[in-house]
């Protein structure tokens, strides 16, 4: 595959996600998972992407939880991509 999937959740805003995902590509001592997959051979800074799926309006951990594992089986991320646990 050309790509790697990960899917997960945050309580900030995407955008602040995501640049907090992109300052660990350039930390050299963080053992964050994007830092370790970007540093492969043939990976760049500049080849990471997001899109955000879904805003779950509900606070209930366990509903939140539900929606993210529901996308995580749905692009099969947990066996192609980045995401530590099914």
């Amino acid at each position: 595959s050309l790509y790697s999937l990960y899917t997960g959740r945050t309580k900030r805003f995407f955008k602040t996600r995501l640049g907090e995902h992109l300052g660990y590509i350039g930390y050299e001592s963080s053992e964050e998972p994007s830092r370790l997959h970007f540093s492969l051979p043939g990976h760049r800074k500049h080849d990471l992407q997001g899109l955000a799926i879904e805003q779950v309006r509900s606070k209930d951990p366990l509903v939140i939880k539900a929606r993210e594992h529901k996308y995580i089986q749905l692009f099969n991320s947990y066996r192609r991509s980045l995401n530590q646990e099914p």
